[in-house]
């Protein structure tokens, strides 16, 4: 393990020029990266946020979907297995999220305003959860 530790540190040394000690927890920053040493732990960060920027890329698209009232364009944003957490707490399937989306694109004359934030993200793994309020 303690090898495979100090290759890491030898990756990261080699991409920021920095030199890391294994004795104390230690924090080396690049430009689009940050490696922290804690003990037998190597946490490397990517700084750039490619997740918060494909969220904020795709949410463009939905933003634009919506304005546009364009039912085919929204759902093409979509894959089969998503799921949407109301704020009531409810779990939606692409279905019923869909068919809301078709009601409220009948209901509303015109969209005035629309925005997304993004808040919090976690990654784990391929995987990533965002809270995003509109």
């Amino acid at each position: 393990m303690n090898k495979l530790i100090r290759i890491a540190l030898a990756l990261a040394v080699g991409c920021t020029g920095s030199i890391v000690s294994l004795g104390q927890p230690q924090t080396t920053q690049g430009k689009d990266h940050k490696v922290k040493v804690k003990g037998d732990r190597v946490v490397l960060r990517d700084k750039s946020k490619p997740v918060r920027r494909a969220l904020e890329e795709q949410y463009a698209k939905i933003a634009e979907a919506t304005r546009e009232k364009d039912l085919v364009a929204l759902l093409a944003l979509r894959t089969p297995d998503f799921t949407v957490k109301t704020a009531k707490g409810e779990i939606w399937s692409y279905e019923q999220s869909a068919d809301y989306a078709k009601r409220g694109f009948e209901q509303v004359q015109s969209i005035v305003s629309l925005s997304f934030t993004i808040g919090v993200i976690n990654v784990s793994g391929n995987e990533a959860a965002a809270v995003i309020h509109q």
